[in-house]
């Protein structure tokens, strides 16, 4: 490829429980060979959060964590966080700075310009342009957006949804933003637990069918629709439980909301699970009732494992699932979501044609070698250092 190593340096927000993280871990991995040399750079992650930084020390990568940088917005951390990401640009000298997450971008993304960095990326792994702040913050976040996407050599999309959103927004020009699905470590799932040892720990019956939301337990994600869903459909099936997978700032909340109801002892919270193949040997259908998604890992995973997945068609859902094919799509609101969910539960044993057709989708369109070949080829025909602040067409 070329004799001298070209040097990348991933920044990150956090490395908290979720798909990005998952995604800079095994970018970061593949990246570091004869031809490349990466840099893992994070923050830190809030409480109830989960902490996933096990997962690079997993794949041998040690992240530089910059204390000052998280999750919140916080003038004199982020002005820190600035000032050590400037020193660290400054003493690598890489060829590549590539951003994820929000805050990341932000603040990698100027100390990379202000560096002189020849090919700065950003990848959206979702937005924060809809159902997260209030419409003054919502539209100064769009601001920022716009003026980095100036400055950057690419902008990249992990759907087509998604392309077509930061298009709306005017974030940037279609022909500068590239769409890059994720990819994935199908080993971390496949082969799962088939002695279902989690079901077990919960003493769930073989009849019992499982029904879960897996993730952040925030207000995005609309957790307490899940809550009433799991409300309505007791009222009318019994040989059911649902499972929520995560922790987050709701967590309490949700607690408070299923004693309320009184349908306790059909919902468990277990907390964060690491063991990827310990979930999906006890898990039978997967939803998202998210408000705004991206591309939401849980969802492909679950295909990949052939489960059932309800989800709202939000984000990037629409392009891999596709109703009543590998999946099924429905509207945010109690009464649909029940319908469909009782639909599954009667014809459960009739649905090995989505299970089947959902794997076959999934394992070959987001394979981890993909995601890797369609990095490599952005990064190598990008443009030389004179050219990176100018738009690329």
């Amino acid at each position: 490829m070329q004799d001298k190593k070209k040097k990348i340096v991933r920044i990150i927000s956090r490395l908290c429980i979720g798909g990005t993280s998952v995604h800079v871990s095994l970018l970061s991995y593949h990246f570091n060979n004869d031809n490349w040399e990466s840099i893992l750079v994070a923050g830190v992650t809030s409480e109830n959060e989960g902490d996933m930084i096990y997962l690079p020390k997993r794949y041998g990568i040690e992240p530089i964590i910059i204390k000052s940088m998280g999750r919140e917005i916080s003038l004199w951390k982020d002005f820190l966080s600035e000032i050590q990401l400037i020193k660290l640009l400054k003493k690598e000298k890489p060829d590549i700075v590539h951003t994820h997450t929000s805050k990341a971008g932000t603040l990698g993304r100027i100390a990379a310009i202000l560096t002189g960095v020849p090919q700065i990326y950003h990848t959206f792994h979702g937005h924060t342009f809809e159902g997260y702040f209030s419409p003054l913050k919502t539209k100064i976040f769009i601001k920022i957006e716009r003026f980095l996407a100036r400055f950057s050599t690419k902008i990249i999309a992990i759907s087509e949804r998604q392309k077509e959103d930061l298009v709306r927004f005017k974030i940037a020009k279609p022909d500068k933003i590239t769409i890059i699905p994720l990819g994935f470590d199908f080993s971390r799932l496949l082969p799962y637990d088939k002695e279902q040892k989690l079901r077990q720990k919960l003493n769930l019956g073989p009849d019992t069918i499982t029904i879960a939301l897996i993730g952040r337990v925030t207000a995005i994600k609309n957790p307490f629709l899940f809550i009433y869903i799991a409300n309505e459909v007791l009222k009318q099936r019994k040989n059911v439980h649902f499972l929520i997978i995560g922790d987050g700032e709701l967590t309490e909340d949700c607690k408070n909301l299923v004693n309320k109801l009184g349908i306790q002892d059909f919902v468990s919270f277990t907390g964060f699970i690491e063991d990827l193949k310990l979930i999906y040997g006890s898990v039978d259908i997967v939803c998202i009732t998210s408000i705004n998604e991206g591309t939401p890992v849980s969802l492909l995973e679950a295909m990949a494992c052939q489960k059932i997945v309800i989800s709202t068609p939000v984000g990037g859902v629409p392009d891999f699932v596709k109703n009543k094919e590998n999946g099924f799509l429905c509207n945010a609101n109690v009464k649909a979501f029940t319908e469909q969910i009782i639909y599954c539960l009667n014809n459960f044993k009739n649905l090995d044609y989505v299970r089947k057709q959902a794997a076959n989708d999934v394992l070959s369109k987001y394979s981890i070698n993909r995601l890797f070949n369609d990095l490599e080829h952005l990064y190598m025909m990008s443009p030389d250092k004179k050219t990176h602040n100018k738009e690329i067409t």
